[in-house]
């Protein structure tokens, strides 16, 4: 199986959506448990329906929207994150296979990426944006053809 560029970041930026939309699950959940028993004097009409739909129902309304892009993202992930971890582990610099793992599977920061690879060294405070950044950058470049070239 194939592993592109697109598909790597394809599956980092439904990582990143899953994470938002978790966070935003917590604060729904959290906002439902503040609220007070509806006051109906203000409930809005629900366009079209002549029900009134509370607040609260609103939320629970967006909540199983929520879970259910959760379930759909969570159902995606777990494979391709599988696949993604056998293809890289098939790389045989082990720089490149630590460096692609941080970047796609873990979310570092490249800043964070380098300071691991590089931070007992000597000059890494002088170094660390323009030497040990272009080292790390050159191993990405390396591994991504590794990898895409399989």
């Amino acid at each position: 199986m194939t592993i592109t560029t697109e598909r790597l970041n394809d599956y980092t930026e439904i990582v990143k959506e899953l994470d938002f939309l978790l966070r935003k699950k917590e604060q729904i959940k959290e906002r439902l448990n503040s609220l007070k028993s509806p006051d109906y004097k203000k409930i809005k009409v629900t366009e079209g329906t002549k029900g009134k739909t509370s607040e609260q129902e609103n939320y629970v309304i967006k909540l199983e929207k929520i879970n259910r892009k959760i379930d759909e993202y969570k159902a995606f992930i777990v494979p391709e994150h599988e696949t993604i971890k056998r293809e890289i582990a098939r790389i045989k610099k082990w720089q490149y296979r630590k460096l692609l793992v941080y970047r796609y599977l873990e979310k570092l920061k490249w800043s964070e990426i380098i300071q691991d690879f590089f931070e007992f060294e000597d000059d890494y405070e002088e170094e660390k944006d323009f030497k040990y950044r272009e080292k790390v950058m050159y191993w990405h470049r390396k591994a991504l053809k590794e990898l895409t070239d399989g």
